[in-house]
């Protein structure tokens, strides 16, 4: 039986339009039911990862923190190396994976992403067959870290102000 991502939200952090048909089709594709949030701008997904975007159908009356981030590094309003130092400051954001997905090809950049955190760095658009299997690999590493946390998700929640329910 196929696994079913219903409970998962991916943040996807690209400005181009071609490339993130591409990731929404492979992500939708390999994980079923997952939502799927699209930032264009390092600012945007601050916006979301702050709960400031409009609220969804799916999402209920807050942005979820997502479960898995896939990141370009080179966006209009700045580099993926700001948004990832600006979540490693970010007490409850700092835990979740982020996979680096860009056209770099340059070692140092590899080395300074890895240096803030990123849990995995693929070249696109070689490494597109990779993606999905990357995804779930790290998926399944932050479920086995979050199990075995103090700190839940309603309490992470709480803790960026985001609210599970009426007050």
């Amino acid at each position: 039986m196929k696994k079913v991502y219903t409970d998962t939200t991916v943040l996807v952090v690209e400005d181009n339009p071609d490339h993130i048909g591409l990731i929404e089709a492979v992500i939708s594709r390999g994980l079923t039911g997952a939502r799927i949030r699209v930032a264009l701008l390092c600012e945007g997904a601050r916006s979301y990862l702050r709960g400031e975007w409009p609220e969804y159908e799916d999402d209920g009356p807050n942005n979820p923190i997502p479960d898995l981030i896939v990141l370009d590094m080179w966006l209009p309003d700045g580099s993926g190396f700001d948004l990832l130092e600006w979540i490693a400051e970010q007490e409850t954001l700092s835990d979740i994976p982020v996979v680096v997905f860009t056209a770099s090809t340059s070692a140092d950049h590899a080395q300074q992403a890895k240096d803030l955190g990123v849990a995995r760095y693929l070249q696109k658009p070689a490494q597109f067959g990779k993606l999905v299997a990357v995804i779930k690999e790290e998926l399944e590493a932050a479920a086995e870290r979050k199990a075995s946390a103090p700190m839940n998700a309603s309490a992470a929640h709480e803790v960026l102000g985001h609210h599970s329910g009426p007050a």
